[in-house]
């Protein structure tokens, strides 16, 4: 989103690898205070980028739906 909002592109390689340990530090969002903080992130991602979100992201196949995350067809 950040990349967007400052009008670069968005470039893909498959040679890339890139990790991301910050969930793994964190533990399991398993108790009612992690489920609670979980929840109030959400909530701030999607305020701060409600603008984009509408909009929805362009690179994405117009064939696939929206509406599960398996990339399936849209029907």
């Amino acid at each position: 989103m950040k990349v967007r909002y400052k009008k670069f592109l968005v470039v893909w390689t498959p040679y890339a690898e890139l990790y991301h340990y910050e969930s793994k530090t964190r533990g399991l969002e398993n108790t009612p205070d992690k489920i609670k903080r979980f929840q109030c992130e959400i909530k701030l991602f999607k305020d701060k980028w409600k603008d984009f979100l509408e909009k929805g992201d362009p690179y994405y196949n117009v064939n696939l739906t929206l509406n599960r995350e398996d990339f399936s067809l849209r029907l």
